[in-house]
Parts: structure tokens; C-alpha cells; sequence
């Protein structure tokens, strides 16, 4: 079942698309690399998503590296504030 919480969203729909690949993909993928903007729902310091996520990466046994950016708005306000725009 998939919720609306973003961090349980996640998750779930990862696991989600995790039962929809063959053995045989599965076994072929040596890691997975996910990108997470670091919003306040999925930051590396939320606890809820990282219990989730440690939960999930034990029950697939693969390496998973999450990769954070910065959300968009956080990366365009200083350049907007630069040229003048609000």
C-alpha cells in the first residue's frame, strides 16, 4: 500500500518496484544509486526514512548509495536574489 508521507512514499515504491524485476535483474545489479533532493520528508537526518531505507536495503542485500542534492528552490533563490528577482 502505498502512503502519502513522502519519506513512506519512497520507500514503498521502491519496494514496489523491486518485486517487479526478475531474479535473474535482480541478481545482475551489483548496487542501486537512488538521487534524493534532501527535502525535510527524505533529509539524511530524518530518522523515519532511514530506518525505512536500512529496512529495505537488509531485505534486498545490495549496496544502495543515496545521492543528495539540494532542492531545486534552495539551488535558483540565491541566483534569483543576484539578478533582482523575488
Amino acid at each position: 500500500m502505498l502512503t502519502k508521507t513522502t519519506s513512506d512514499f519512497i520507500v514503498d515504491t521502491l519496494q514496489s518496484w523491486w518485486a517487479t524485476l526478475t531474479s535473474q535483474t535482480r541478481q545482475q545489479m551489483k548496487s542501486l544509486q537512488i538521487k534524493v533532493d534532501n527535502g525535510p520528508e527524505n533529509s539524511g537526518v530524518r530518522t523515519q526514512f532511514l530506518k525505512r531505507m536500512v529496512d529495505w536495503v537488509d531485505h534486498i542485500g545490495k549496496p544502495v548509495r543515496l545521492l543528495y542534492y539540494p532542492a531545486l528552490s534552495q539551488q535558483v533563490q540565491p541566483y534569483r536574489a543576484l539578478l533582482g528577482h523575488s
